[in-house]
């Protein structure tokens, strides 16, 4: 049985992923209805193109949280399974780390380069009257600051709780391996004593040890 805290972290993180997958979805629907066409119809090519980079950013980002909620998810299930399948599910959770880690990359800078356009979208569409769009723009960069946040503290601790849990494991296995071997010496120790009180009892008494010979050789001449 895995540890409870460790339990109640994937369920903590599945919601927040869940919730960014919510967000990033919206605001796509959002650069691609709203703030693209209004720089389309504004004949603003350049501005247009990057509203298209930033609606497939959030395209990517949906995708990717969402294939990692449906990974933790998948991990709170497995709980209790064998160490067999345990295994192939951890397997197959590492191979998706790293390639979402290699995705992640890319995402982390279209991250950082969409949250400053929109940062400065937000005072042009106020002064050219358009609150709604200026709103929204603002609340985007909000988000996408808040996400880069909220992942970069999930990584750390994520990463400070594998160094405490692979601390935890090797001293529990230093622990077992000094109790077999304090175990083992004490029986070696027994089997010591055990001997010594043998040899002792043959040296009191040494005519228990001679009486079946001379057993053994009256009944070889009774014989004869």
């Amino acid at each position: 049985m895995e540890a409870l805290w460790l339990i109640v972290f994937r369920i903590i993180l599945s919601a927040i992923i869940l919730g960014q997958t919510i967000g990033t979805a919206y605001f796509a629907t959002v650069v691609n209805h709203e703030i693209g066409p209004y720089f389309v119809s504004q004949a603003m090519e350049a501005e247009a193109k990057r509203a298209q980079l930033i609606f497939v950013y959030l395209v990517l980002s949906t995708i990717a949280t969402a294939i990692s909620f449906f990974n933790l998810a998948m991990s709170i299930c497995t709980c209790g399974q064998n160490r067999k399948e345990k295994n192939q599910a951890a397997f197959c959770r590492s191979l998706f780390t790293f390639i979402m880690a290699c995705v992640g990359v890319v995402v982390i800078v279209f991250a950082i380069i969409s949250a400053k356009t929109l940062w400065l979208w937000s005072p042009y569409f106020h002064a050219n009257g358009q609150d709604n769009l200026a709103r929204k723009a603002r609340e985007l960069a909000v988000l996408i600051i808040v996400v880069l946040a909220v992942n970069g503290c999930v990584v750390l601790f994520s990463i400070g709780a594998c160094l405490v849990a692979c601390v935890a494991k090797r001293g529990s296995e230093a622990t077992d391996t000094n109790e077999a071997a304090d175990k083992m010496s004490q029986e070696q120790v027994h089997g010591d004593v055990e001997a010594q009180l043998g040899v002792a009892g043959t040296i009191q008494h040494p005519e228990k040890a001679v009486v079946p010979k001379e057993r053994e050789t009256n009944n070889s001449v009774t014989s004869l």
